[in-house]
């Protein structure tokens, strides 16, 4: 399963580690320590609007996908906090694309990559539940 577990667990890795990028652009943004380039000067009203809050449960979920990744390439059972880094992603998420500021920011190409995403990663956490439930039943025998 090691052939399974070592590139899912660096996926899930580069996942976390890609969403340091915007965290930090839009909370960096927020309290005026990085200036927006052009291209990116429309997401500013939505950037203004996240509360501070919503950068710590985002840094959190950043944090859980990173352990995911980790425990995926040392060998240990990685469902339970892939797990909860997708539910809490979720909810904090869901709420914010139901937004009409949302929706006016992004492309509805952009809505549609964001949407793939999220179905990848309940791919990918049902192969780790796969690749764990197997991990368990060979330690049993």
């Amino acid at each position: 399963m090691r052939v399974l577990r070592w590139p899912l667990g660096a996926l899930v890795i580069f996942w976390g580690v890609i969403n340091v990028v915007p965290l930090v652009t839009t909370y960096g943004y927020k309290a005026g320590w990085v200036h927006l380039p052009p291209d990116f000067i429309r997401i500013a009203p939505l950037a203004q609007a996240l509360s501070w809050w919503q950068a710590l449960v985002w840094l959190a979920v950043v944090g859980l996908y990173i352990f995911a990744g980790w425990r995926l390439l040392r060998d240990r059972p990685a469902f339970g906090a892939l797990f909860v880094a997708l539910l809490v992603e979720l909810l904090r998420w869901l709420p914010m694309q139901g937004s009409a500021l949302y929706r006016r920011v992004f492309t509805p190409a952009e809505l549609h990559e964001r949407y793939a995403s999220f179905v990848l990663l309940v791919l990918a956490l049902g192969l780790v539940w796969w690749i764990d439930r197997r991990r368990s039943k060979t330690a049993e025998i």
